[in-house]
């Protein structure tokens, strides 16, 4: 008679194996998600960004109506101040901030210097308000 030697792996090895690659997927998992919501922030950021811009460059072409404080508007409040062509740019202006998560904006002309304000809820702060001010002169 021949003694047959085991080869091979055992039952244990294999279970203990699999948890450590669950473990690890796990983890990739959770890289992902967080990548996920960091892209998402940043795509909300460049949002507000060029929808600041684009105010900037509504009132640099409706120059005289932006000095006169025609675009002044506060956050949560209506174009009630503005007429013509600055009550149709802040109307779209407007519009444009819906489409951030809870997004609003206030726009104000002091001796010629613009400060445009957007903000939306951010999920990947925790869902708090986040801010993007710029400065500009027109």
């Amino acid at each position: 008679m021949s003694t047959k030697t085991a080869a091979g792996f055992s039952l244990l090895e294999v279970l203990v194996a699999l948890v450590v690659l669950a473990v690890g997927l796990l983890g990739l998992a959770g890289l992902q998600l967080h990548s996920l919501r960091d892209n998402h922030s940043a795509f909300l950021r460049s949002q507000a960004t060029t929808l600041a811009a684009e105010v900037i460059d509504r009132m640099q072409a409706n120059r005289d109506q932006a000095l006169d404080g025609e675009y002044d508007i506060a956050v949560g409040a209506d174009p009630t101040g503005a007429t013509g062509k600055a009550l149709i740019d802040l109307q779209e202006w407007r519009a444009g901030l819906a489409a951030l998560p809870e997004g609003d904006g206030s726009v104000a002309v002091v001796d010629g210097i613009v400060s445009v304000i957007v903000r939306w809820r951010d999920v990947s702060s925790g869902g708090n308000i986040t801010e993007f001010r710029t400065d500009t002169r027109i």
